[in-house]
């Protein structure tokens, strides 16, 4: 199949067909060879990647978590890519065709939340990368007009669509058939302990050796009404043994356990440290990766 305003980048080991258009993860592989805002988390990814493995890619975006798991696991075990946002599943889709990767690599064309349905998927005006379940209140161009200075740039012909919404549970157990699932990736802005309610009555008991990536943004969960820190205490407590928290720490290139008063600490003082020199992430707030694993 042969999208419009796409290019494709050779890894190597795997292909990618990616927008010439996306101002993120697409132009970062362009003009570096790499996702370079997550290097040193991909690092840490692939440690614990292996053969034999099923891995669950929620939030896949254009897919690049999704193509570097399938080149580690190999072609007799399981990828599969949860993504809503039409445009990133035709990459996905275009990419498993590049590749042939139909025997082992499944795209799920929707969200993942703690019930089926369906739901509005708010568009970021400036990368798909940020679009989400929660309306974040994004500021498209005729709003920066305004409030010159606060508004994120860009244009959108829409601002929300409706999407397919699934649990992870649910797919796994009447779509699978099995609920055997190795390694989670989840980056799903702010959307994360809704996710993971959706998973909790069979996948997270099924598999006590589960390892989880995920994105932790504090900013994210209160917008949604959640508190975050009860999240932590919650993924330490989860059905099937709970997680030891870790934080990937980018500044320290250093992946550590972590507390809940300590990780309150941390975004506190991450905090100060941007909101003197970045007004867009003042507004937003501090964001991270969390490696979380079970003995």
């Amino acid at each position: 199949m042969t999208l419009d305003n796409t290019f494709v980048y050779n890894f190597g080991k795997f292909r990618m067909v990616l927008d010439k258009h996306d101002p993120d993860v697409s132009r970062q592989i362009q003009e570096h060879g790499w996702y370079v805002d997550e290097r040193f988390d991909i690092e840490v990814f692939q440690k614990y990647l292996k053969t034999g493995m099923t891995f669950v890619d929620l939030g896949a975006n254009v897919g690049f978590y999704t193509f570097l798991a399938r080149s580690i696991i190999g072609q007799k075990d399981r990828v599969f890519a949860f993504e809503p946002y039409p445009r990133n599943a035709e990459l996905i889709r275009a990419s498993i065709g590049e590749n042939s990767f139909h025997n082992n690599v499944t795209l799920v064309e929707a969200a993942v939340s703690d019930e089926n349905g369906k739901a509005s998927l708010y568009l970021s005006p400036d990368a798909s990368s940020e679009n989400s379940l929660l309306d974040l209140e994004f500021r498209y161009d005729d709003d920066a007009k305004k409030e010159e200075g606060l508004g994120r740039k860009g244009q959108q012909e829409k601002r929300a669509i409706t999407v397919d919404v699934v649990t992870v549970d649910d797919y796994f157990e009447k779509k699978v058939g099995d609920t055997r699932v190795d390694v989670i990736k989840m980056d799903i802005e702010g959307s994360e302990y809704r996710a993971f309610k959706g998973m909790s009555s069979k996948v997270l008991r099924d598999n006590d050796r589960m390892i989880l990536m995920l994105e932790f943004w504090p900013n994210g969960f209160r917008k949604d009404n959640h508190d975050p820190y009860e999240f932590l205490e919650t993924l330490a407590k989860s059905p099937g043994g709970g997680f030891d928290i870790q934080l990937i720490d980018k500044i320290k290139q250093e992946v550590y356990g972590v507390g809940v008063e300590e990780m309150k600490r941390i975004e506190k003082s991450r905090m100060e440290d941007i909101s003197t020199q970045n007004e867009f992430m003042k507004i937003w707030g501090w964001y991270t990766n969390l490696l979380c694993t079970r003995d």
